[in-house]
């Protein structure tokens, strides 16, 4: 009775509710992949990410090598920014399906996002061969390119994604504007900066600097820059 009601609570999008009763299931039962799976995906929903990966991990020691409990255990980790221990699950992901693209994506960012760009540029580049036109991806390259340091590259991805629509997406004007600035080209990047600014107001704007101001201090733009784009957007 309990798990038809905790399958049913489950299919309904009740998460709370039916991760309590997976709970109850877990300490009456036997131990149980399904229920591990299931119970670490409410926990999952529910933004409670460590306890998540507690079950997921339940779960693959029953199961080591099921796709979708691999892949959401490396999601967990994202979210608690522990991108090494993701990338070793995107790998393990990976082993069993290479030719899923949004998994090579998944685990190119992942990649990226510890620093590993060379094993990331082989997923993001794969992908781009097998689908010319994922804007998605080129906003990968792109980005991962300014991060690393490979300015044409970045340039050549950007001026793609610009072309095909990029001038009117308020991200990707930002970063672009980031593009000229790295490289000093400072009037170029104050234009795109007030496009931004244009679509997303003044204060939207300032958020949008300033979350991004760790990652333009890492590509050696100074901290005293940011308060003065500010300033020259504000003009």
């Amino acid at each position: 009775h309990l798990s038809d009601v905790a399958n049913l609570l489950f299919n309904e999008k009740h998460f709370e509710e039916a991760e309590t009763m997976y709970s109850h299931l877990e300490m009456i039962d036997v131990p149980h992949f399904e229920i591990s799976q299931k119970r670490g995906f409410c926990l999952q929903q529910l933004k409670r990410y460590d306890e998540a990966i507690e079950q997921y991990e339940k779960a693959d020691l029953m199961r080591p090598d099921n796709l979708w409990n691999l892949t959401h255990l490396a999601q967990c980790y994202n979210y608690i920014d522990d991108v090494e221990k993701a990338a070793h699950y995107y790998l393990k992901a990976e082993e069993i399906a290479p030719d899923d693209l949004n998994l090579q994506l998944q685990t190119g960012n992942c990649l990226a996002k510890s620093g590993r760009y060379e094993e990331a540029f082989k997923r993001f580049f794969k992908v781009h061969y097998l689908n010319e036109k994922s804007t998605t991806v080129w906003r990968a390259i792109a980005w991962y390119s300014l991060m690393a340091g490979k300015m044409e590259q970045a340039e050549r991805f950007y001026s793609l994604i610009e072309t095909n629509g990029g001038d009117k997406n308020e991200s990707d004007l930002l970063n672009i504007g980031h593009m000229h600035w790295i490289n000093r080209r400072f009037s170029r990047a104050v234009e795109y900066y007030k496009r931004c600014c244009e679509i997303t107001g003044m204060e939207t704007f300032r958020e949008m600097i300033l979350a991004d101001s760790d990652d333009l201090i890492l590509m050696r733009v100074s901290p005293m820059d940011l308060p003065l784009i500010l300033d020259l957007v504000g003009l």
